[in-house]
């Protein structure tokens, strides 16, 4: 069998924060447009990133020198940023500590979140490979009608490595496409700032068959079966299956 993964490539906090620039506002030449007063709604729409980006901001426009060279690059080109030589001078007022502490709040909500998700994963993994209906009725929560073991969702947690997914501010991946010389098959565990989903689709033909004529016609079909989950503060809540093909 022709194993093949595909993987995103690793995107480097660096290059991160090059990209935060673009999607998350810093009011770069007004100083006075810059809040620190964020209810905690608006701050749970950010990412961990942005979210570490934000807190270091009231830092930097207090004049903080950072020695963590990503930050410290970062900032040094923002033209409002100017580094002080000492940063035992620095104050904050109440609003800016109240401010920091409460994106810290957010910060570990969402780190909780994703953690609990993660394990929610690998529990469900286990319980499909030993039949642990407890585990699987726990996560799934289905009608009883429709409490099953499926082979697709075992074989897609089996196949993507959960400790390898590559994470891109609140969206992370793991893809992987295997050509077993009939067919295609593609397994991916996906996430969104607020679900995981769980797919396993069948592309077409094999690279393999597509030079030979003794294959069914149904090999080549294309399909894909669709498990989405909501990701909550109690870890993963299933909430459908969904598909095509």
């Amino acid at each position: 069998m022709n194993l093949k993964c595909i993987f995103i490539n690793h995107i480097s906090l660096y290059t991160l924060l090059i990209i935060l620039s673009t999607t998350y506002s810093l009011h770069a030449q007004d100083k006075k447009s810059f809040s620190t007063n964020y209810p905690e709604e608006s701050l749970s729409k950010l990412s961990l990133e942005e979210l570490a980006l934000r807190r270091n901001e009231i830092l930097a426009r207090k004049g903080y020198t950072f020695t963590n060279p990503l930050y410290n690059d970062y900032f040094t080109n923002q033209k409002w940023y100017t580094p002080t030589t000492t940063n035992t001078n620095i104050t904050l007022t109440s609003t800016e500590n109240n401010q920091i502490d409460l994106i810290k709040k957010v910060e570990l909500q969402k780190k909780e979140m994703r953690t609990k998700s993660i394990k929610d994963l690998k529990d469900l993994r286990n319980a499909l490979n030993t039949n642990d209906y407890n585990t699987i009725n726990r996560i799934l929560n289905l009608p009883n009608d429709e409490r099953r073991i499926d082979q697709q969702l075992r074989k897609t947690l089996n196949v993507c490595d959960i400790d390898d997914i590559h994470w891109n501010k609140s969206e992370g991946i793991y893809e992987a496409s295997i050509d077993n010389g009939l067919n295609t098959r593609v397994y991916t565990i996906k996430y969104s700032r607020t679900q995981v989903i769980l797919s396993y689709a069948q592309t077409g033909a094999s690279e393999l068959s597509m030079y030979t004529y003794e294959v069914s016609p149904g090999y080549f079909s294309e399909s894909i079966t669709l498990y989405i989950f909501d990701i909550t503060e109690n870890g993963l809540k299933f909430k459908k299956i969904d598909g095509a093909g």
